[in-house]
């Protein structure tokens, strides 16, 4: 069984137009996201919230959340981290619904996990 991407969105913008405009070196970047996953011909889906992080970043936030689960993006673009999301998906596969998602676990963070292992 494998899962598919539905949705992605900012956190730290209000749209991905604002995303797209604001300055930042596209190799040395980081920030939160959240996206939907489901099953494909199942309309079910678990949210995520994930930072997605260029290789450049990572010491520097393990600094301030050790523990971070982090998405490593090539380059910090809409395309660059969506592209890095449907692949990690896309390797993400299991027997049920469950395994799935503590696969997915692995780099996000789902909607059903207590706030205070964030």
């Amino acid at each position: 069984m494998r899962a598919e991407l539905r949705w992605l969105q900012t956190n730290d913008f209000r749209s991905w137009d604002d995303f797209l405009v604001a300055e930042r070196d596209p190799y040395d970047c980081s920030g939160w996201f959240y996206c939907g996953v489901g099953v494909p011909g199942d309309p079910a889906q678990e949210d995520f919230q994930f930072c997605a992080s260029t290789p450049s970043v990572v010491s520097r936030i393990k600094q301030e959340r050790r523990h971070l689960r982090l998405l490593m993006v090539e380059i910090f673009t809409h395309e660059g981290i969506e592209r890095a999301l449907r692949d990690f998906i896309a390797a993400s596969e299991g027997n049920s619904w469950s395994e799935i998602s503590a696969e997915l676990r692995r780099k996000m963070y789902s909607e059903y996990e207590s706030t205070k292992s964030r």
